[in-house]
């Protein structure tokens, strides 16, 4: 089955638990929530606001300590964090994290269930961070999933699959549109109607 993952804007949004209520209502899978630089206080406000019922669906990219709080068994690690060790990987949970060159994705411990890779296609979100240059396919050295990110919109969300890549994670394609779910549904019935 072919992944679809969000990712929230970096910054706090208007509506925006309103947006991932919707967005879930919709159909998402998985929602990544990606706050660097936002303290544990606004997060912790924004997933209260978020319906229980979706909290199984969310991975926390920072203050891993609200995951017990909320009943969430999804933790995001960064390449730093992996640096200063993932910590052991606890019956029920579900491990992801980033990379950005194929040579560390070849290393990655088996403790993940998946990882991003990117950025695939030139950002969206994030003006002047361009694609890998001579690594548009899915590197095939690791026991992990591997989700496309970086650039990915409603026009070329299938073509990570042709390079065999897992899944696609959306940033900017949702969030910087001016109808987010909307933007999702697109997207989400572009894929599904590949599979």
């Amino acid at each position: 089955m072919k992944k679809l993952i969000v990712i929230t804007d970096p910054a706090m949004v208007p509506q925006e638990a309103a947006t991932i209520n919707q967005l879930f209502d919709a159909g998402l899978e998985v929602l990544h929530v990606r706050k660097p630089g936002v303290d544990a206080a606004a997060v912790t406000n924004l997933l209260a606001s978020v319906a229980g019922q979706y909290h199984d669906r969310i991975a926390l990219h920072q203050h891993h300590e609200l995951a017990g709080r909320f009943g969430m068994n999804r933790l995001h690690f960064m390449e730093t964090d992996r640096a200063n060790g993932v910590p052991a990987k606890q019956q029920g949970y579900c491990f992801s994290t980033s990379v950005h060159h194929p040579e560390v994705y070849g290393g990655l411990p088996h403790c993940f269930d998946y990882a991003f890779y990117g950025p695939v296609f030139d950002s969206i979100s994030k003006p002047g961070y361009k694609a890998h240059t001579g690594t548009h396919n899915a590197p095939s050295n690791s026991p992990v999933p591997l989700i496309a990110l970086g650039g990915i919109n409603e026009e070329n969300c299938l073509l990570p699959f042709e390079m065999g890549y897992d899944g696609v994670a959306v940033l900017g394609a949702i969030w910087q549109s001016s109808s987010p779910v909307q933007a999702f549904k697109n997207i989400q019935r572009c894929i599904t109607k590949d599979r």
